[in-house]
């Protein structure tokens, strides 16, 4: 039960100076980028906090930013600057504003649709954490401070099974256990992957990390697996239950062996940034006739032949990414490069762009999200495991499934959805109409892209989609039948 603290006016709010960071102790757990986040709040210092529960009348200002411990806010105000809510509950009423992010953790995030709030809003109500008084100040501390020795991933350690062309069903089973009283918490994660079908039965991956401080990681790892570059269309469910109603597989197969070390770092709230060495040995897959349901060409796509020998590169990309109220946005630059005069057999630069976003409560509860990738061989000669792909339901819905293959590749996609408040269904909700334009085109140096416009437009309920597609570039508009499977996101990328 809270403490029946009286509700603090104003003026007293205001008249409240910030307080050094010194004063509120946190230490992260390393795998808590919600934790990481509050402690980089309180290192930059120059907050205020609140610890009693305070009502901000409308037409106020306060200075921020603002930590709220184990209290609750009722704002009708405006807050210059960010507000933390750890322990607490914050309650945002008509024409308030947050001019910085919002951020709850472990309480309750209550806000009216005429609110306002300038930066991200991070809700993350299942972090338990404690305000405890400590000295002259506080000192927060997680419910669960000690990890567990042994964790098993997904579902007792399985992990939900996928299904492709090449390796039919692939069952997991990973664990990760901890050495919870060393500093940098090191761990050793080990995932024993089954293909049901498939040259090699077995595959795993075996991963030691390391987590110097809250900001950064370091992994050395060991595997093998089968990888793709089409990850990007669908993520791996959405493709394994697109392939089984016969939609289509939306990627193309090569077999690796890897070896390398990743350095993983985030730079406050919004930055990211990850590099990696690694060597690998890649060779090509065919395909397999496999069952699924509602097929309509029993032809086998083929699996392209790739560029066999030892590759090793270097690869970096930095990240952006933020969240407000009303829209987000990802965005992830990068490089990877090689050099066989160095190690391995291919010599190359390949430069990648993407961005990834959603605007949401738009008038009428329209929703628009949007996707863009670029990719392009920089120098070199790419070989064939690094070129990229488009074509069929997930890209370009008018032609079949991964046709145009290349070292360069650009694509792109709007996508405007509608809620029908017709009919709504348990769990699933209800129907939505899209519309949706894509376009793209893969190419090689020295020739001229040719790109492919679609227009889409259907109706989608939960898992699926259908539709009609045209390519208003033809002079026959000959509506091609979309029928296909994703997941909720920001298009599952």
């Amino acid at each position: 039960m809270r403490r029946p603290w009286p509700l603090l006016v104003v003026g007293l709010l205001a008249a409240s100076g910030p307080v050094s960071a010194q004063q509120v102790s946190f230490v992260p757990r390393p795998d808590r980028p919600a934790e990481r986040r509050l402690d980089g709040f309180l290192h930059a210092g120059g907050y205020r906090v609140w610890t009693h529960d305070t009502v901000l009348a409308p037409g106020a200002e306060v200075d921020g930013p603002v930590l709220v411990l184990d209290a609750t806010v009722r704002s009708a105000a405006t807050i210059h600057g960010s507000i933390y809510v750890v322990a607490g509950d914050l309650f945002l009423r008509p024409h308030a504003r947050v001019e910085g992010d919002a951020v709850v953790l472990g309480g309750g995030w209550y806000a009216s649709s005429l609110a306002r709030v300038d930066g991200e809003v991070l809700y993350r109500p299942n972090l338990l954490l404690r305000v405890l008084r400590h000295g002259n100040g506080w000192r927060i501390v997680p419910v669960e401070s000690v990890p567990r020795p042994v964790t098993l991933e997904g579902f007792y350690g399985f992990t939900l099974p996928t299904y492709d062309r090449v390796e039919a069903w692939t069952f997991g089973w990973g664990a990760t256990a901890r050495a919870t009283g060393l500093g940098w918490q090191p761990s050793l994660t080990a995932e024993l992957r089954v293909h049901t079908e498939g040259i090699q039965s077995l595959g795993g991956t075996l991963q030691q990390s390391w987590f110097p401080t809250g900001r950064m990681r370091v992994d050395l790892v060991a595997e093998r697996r089968t990888r793709t570059q089409e990850d990007w269309i669908r993520g791996d469910l959405s493709n394994s239950l697109a392939y089984l109603v016969g939609s289509g597989d939306y990627r193309d197969y090569y077999r690796a062996d890897r070896l390398g070390a990743v350095l993983r770092t985030s730079g406050g709230s919004d930055w990211r940034s990850e590099w990696s060495v690694f060597g690998e040995r890649d060779r090509s897959l065919p395909a397999l006739e496999l069952p699924v349901f509602f097929q309509a060409d029993s032809a086998v796509r083929a699996n392209p032949v790739i560029d066999p020998g030892t590759l090793w590169s270097v690869r970096g990309r930095v990240g952006w990414g933020h969240r407000a109220a009303t829209w987000r946005l990802e965005t992830w630059l990068g490089a990877e490069a090689a050099d066989s005069s160095l190690a391995g057999d291919f010599s190359f630069l390949l430069g990648e762009a993407r961005v990834a976003g959603r605007t949401e409560n738009l008038p009428a509860d329209l929703e628009l999200d949007f996707f863009a990738l670029a990719r392009a061989d920089l120098a070199g000669r790419l070989p064939g495991q690094r070129w990229s792909a488009l074509g069929g339901a997930g890209t370009l819905p008018t032609l079949s499934v991964l046709p145009l293959r290349g070292p360069r590749m650009v694509f792109a996609q709007v996508t405007l959805a509608l809620p029908l408040d017709v009919v709504s269904f348990p769990v699933v909700g209800g129907p939505e109409l899209f519309l949706r334009d894509a376009i793209g085109s893969t190419w090689s140096a020295g020739v001229r892209p040719h790109f492919t416009d679609n227009v889409v437009g259907g109706v989608r309920l939960f898992l699926l989609e259908a539709g009609l597609a045209i390519d208003p570039a033809e002079s026959d508009l000959n509506p091609t039948l979309v029928l296909s499977v994703r997941l909720p996101g920001i298009q599952n990328r």
